[in-house]
């Protein structure tokens, strides 16, 4: 149901972006992923001395692991996040990988990219060596439309790392008072309502996975339960395809997680061939500047 094939990789040579290349290249590895490196350039009227040095730059970048110089190396004209977006869309890529930021701007191009692309986001804030083990996995789910997607693509990651999964969902304060206190279900608790509704997931799905649900907002019942599980990666869901705005929770739960993070796809994406949207978007440059945009661009 879910890939891990092809791997995006945008750079844009900060200390960050620099850090977190060891845990992409290792991801891919671990993955058996091919692995894309994509610079932006915004200033679309550069001149081409700046793009071919941003080409060495990267093929730079890139040597710095094995293998590096072989995998695929671009430089764009655009938005950065659209034109992540883009690449990824029309190049078919299953995850983007992004270094995380605690200090994220509202319009950050981090923050574009979660909202803009369909496939999986993985963010981190690392440095030093790569992991040895992806596990545990910790996956955070609502209980509401789109949970299954989330619990299957946490399974999915786990079985591929070979990683224990727990599940966990919160339950407010608010709601917890209000069961309690219902005439209609005197017995019965949000939580304990929560629990089973999660065993009953995880039952249909047939995901093994330790369920977790506890009582408080989002942050904190995900941020204790992957402290507590010592999670080394965390699930969590988006939005869902087409709006403009995050997850209710997504944004907070990558800013403030000490882990690195995955933002599972929304929906599966379709191959299309880059160079003719890429000619479309650029009718109207001239001969020479086309094809130095497009250079290393194919189907």
């Amino acid at each position: 149901m879910f890939r891990f094939r092809k791997i995006l990789f945008p750079v844009d040579f900060s200390d960050r972006c620099t850090a977190m290349l060891p845990y992409v290249g290792d991801l891919a590895d671990r993955l058996r992923a091919d692995l894309d490196f994509l610079h932006v350039l915004e200033e679309s009227g550069a001149p081409g001395k700046l793009w071919r040095q941003r080409e060495i730059d990267l093929a730079a970048f890139a040597a710095q692991i094995p293998k590096g110089l072989n995998c695929p190396q671009m430089v764009a004209y655009g938005t950065p996040a659209q034109t992540v977006a883009r690449y990824a869309r029309n190049r078919a890529v299953d995850i983007v990988a992004l270094p995380s930021n605690d200090r994220w701007a509202p319009d950050s191009v981090a923050r574009d990219v979660l909202r803009q692309v369909s496939c999986a986001v993985w963010t981190g804030s690392v440095a030093g060596h790569p992991h040895m083990r992806w596990s545990p996995i910790v996956c955070a789910v609502d209980l509401q439309q789109g949970s299954e997607q989330v619990v299957s693509y946490a399974s999915a990651l786990a079985e591929t790392f070979h990683a224990s999964l727990v599940v966990v969902h919160a339950v407010s304060d608010i709601a917890e008072d209000s069961w309690r206190r219902s005439s209609r279900w005197p017995a019965v608790s949000s939580r304990k309502g929560g629990q089973r509704k999660l065993e009953r997931l995880l039952q249909d799905l047939n995901v093994s996975a330790e369920p977790v649900v506890q009582t408080g907002s989002v942050e904190e019942v995900v941020g204790f339960a992957a402290k507590q599980a010592s999670a080394e990666l965390l699930v969590v869901g988006r939005g869902m395809q087409g709006e403009s705005s995050l997850g209710a929770h997504t944004y907070e739960l990558v800013r403030n997680s000490q882990c690195p993070v995955v933002a599972c796809p929304r929906q599966p994406v379709r191959s299309e061939c880059f160079w003719t949207e890429w000619q479309q978007d650029h009718s109207g440059a001239g001969t020479e500047a086309s094809l130095e945009q497009t250079s290393g661009i194919a189907c």
